[in-house]
């Protein structure tokens, strides 16, 4: 099943629904059917056919979403740009993915005019929110082509969409994503995830990373998708209220942000079925708060940009279940459990899987794994070693069956033969009341090879004594996993899916050396 017959779905069992709102602007699923054929058909005459490469660059847009509609009804692979990235960067991104065809909104009209003369094998340039001057309004674009666009191939295997990694650890490389993983992880949503009701799903995270793919799970239950351009945090839980939103998903982070605004208590949130989080370990202190404030509904997914969120789900039950006895409070720290599309394993450097409660590498096999990265083989293979897909995290599987991600392979410390890893550290600062974010990471040290430090991000008019919170620190890990010191920046750098960016952080006091460990 293809991702458009997913959508379509919903249009048979819900055309005069909303299927998405932005502000005073909305379209009905047969609405947004309607213009998602006929920009299939725009594509065509331009040229592009099936598995050609269309980008696009914009915030979460109502014409965004529609457009990606498009994209997949034509056959073509969608390609979201990073909307924080670079000029440099989109320079690279669209010569490593081969784009053919650019939708971008007006916000970035200014590197779109740097970069077009550059590309001329990009066969067009639409705007989605505005004619320009060298771009037609993607309305205006659309409206001579046909409303009943041709079929494509119903191949499983073939491309829907090609992302690229975060680059949270090196330079991104380009993922293939399959029907069938998307497939894949619309069943496992919907089997953990049911909804007898019509979900309204709040649209804040970047729908080019996990809230998109977690969007497109509802879309055979009429889902309303209400857009949010940009992290408003009075205005998300407002939103909340105003739409009764049953569903949404929010980094981390962002969560934190929201409990500690002034307005938390003002709106009425018994609406939400669903709080989901992902794309990095949440606090427990913080996670207790978020379940006291929303209720029941928080849940975990484990996946990556390679892999879908449904390797690991984390469900409002089992939240409960850990939350209401001591003895099992330790689950707050996992992934959850495997799904029944994923097999998950626990694999040492040899490519033996290991026992219960042993820490190695977490490796996956089954549909959700991406077939192969886009030109880059070595990559591919190291990717695929021993038959199972790599996931790059070191965790374990105690034995109820839960996985916990203790961290990436690439941030494990080793301080004086001692491995230490990053998270286990963090979960102890985030309960520091000061401190909204922090990362640890190891810096070069000529005794112990690497020093074990904490870079913290507080909040706002927050003050903090690194030396007491290091006394707090070694008291809950004793001194080798300790850091020995705190910086206290102003902002972390963070991804466009607000995941923080160690290796920016660790470049800092890796400067001028030729090894970064």
């Amino acid at each position: 099943m293809r991702v458009i017959d997913m959508f379509d779905v919903g249009v048979l069992r819900f055309p005069d629904h909303n299927f998405v709102v932005e502000g005073d602007l909305h379209y009905t699923y047969r609405e947004a059917s309607r213009l998602s054929h006929k920009m299939a058909n725009a594509l065509n005459a331009a040229g592009i056919g099936e598995r050609a490469k269309v980008a696009t660059f914009t915030p979460n847009n109502i014409h965004g979403l529609i457009a990606h509609m498009g994209i997949i009804r034509a056959g073509a692979t969608w390609v979201p740009i990073n909307i924080r990235s670079t000029e440099a960067e989109i320079r690279d991104a669209l010569d490593l993915v081969d784009c053919e065809f650019l939708l971008y909104h007006s916000k970035f009209s200014e590197i779109i005019a740097k970069i077009r003369n550059d590309f001329p094998a990009i066969r067009g340039w639409v705007c989605l929110d505005r004619a320009e001057e060298d771009a037609p309004f993607f309305l205006d674009w659309l409206d001579p082509h046909g409303e009943q666009a041709p079929l494509t191939s119903n191949d499983p295997q073939t491309p829907s969409a090609l992302m690229l990694t975060s680059g949270t650890t090196g330079k991104p490389k380009g993922v293939i994503l399959t029907n069938l993983m998307f497939e894949t992880l619309a069943n496992a949503w919907a089997a953990y995830f049911p909804y007898e009701e019509r979900p309204i799903n709040l649209c804040v995270a970047p729908l080019t990373h996990a809230a998109g793919a977690i969007a497109l799970t509802l879309f055979y239950a009429g889902a309303t998708n209400i857009i949010m351009p940009e992290f408003k945090p009075g205005e998300v839980l407002a939103n909340i209220e105003r739409y009764k939103v049953t569903t949404t998903f929010l980094p981390p982070t962002l969560i934190y942000v929201l409990l500690a605004h002034p307005d938390l208590k003002k709106y009425d949130y018994s609406s939400l079925r669903y709080l989901h989080y992902a794309a990095s370990p949440m606090s427990v202190e913080k996670l207790k708060e978020a379940m006291a404030v929303f209720g029941p509904v928080l849940t975990q997914a484990y996946g990556q940009t390679e892999m879908p969120i449904a390797a690991t789900l984390f469900t409002c039950k089992e939240h409960v279940e850990a939350l209401s006895s001591p003895h099992l409070q330790h689950r707050l720290l996992s992934a959850g459990r495997p799904t029944h599309v994923s097999v998950i394993g626990i694999m040492d450097e040899s490519g033996k899987l290991l026992g219960r409660n042993e820490i190695g590498e977490i490796v996956c096999r089954g549909n959700l794994p991406t077939p192969h990265y886009y030109k880059n083989p070595e990559a591919t293979a190291e990717l695929q070693a021993h038959g199972w897909h790599h996931t790059g995290d070191i965790g374990k599987i105690d034995d109820d069956g839960f996985v916990y991600i203790l961290d990436r392979r690439k941030d494990m410390i080793i301080t004086g033969g001692f491995n230490v890893y990053p998270n286990e550290v963090e979960q102890v600062l985030m309960a520091e009341p000061a401190i909204r974010e922090c990362a640890v990471i190891g810096i070069p040290d000529e005794k112990w090879g690497e020093m074990v430090i904490a870079v913290v991000e507080l909040h706002d008019g927050a003050t903090l004594d690194p030396a007491d919170v290091i006394a707090r620190c070694k008291a809950k890990l004793g001194s080798v996993k300790t850091p020995k010191r705190i910086d206290i920046w102003e902002s972390l750098p963070r991804n466009n899916n607000n995941k923080i960016l160690k290796r920016e952080i660790r470049d800092r006091f890796w400067e001028g050396r030729e090894r970064k460990l």
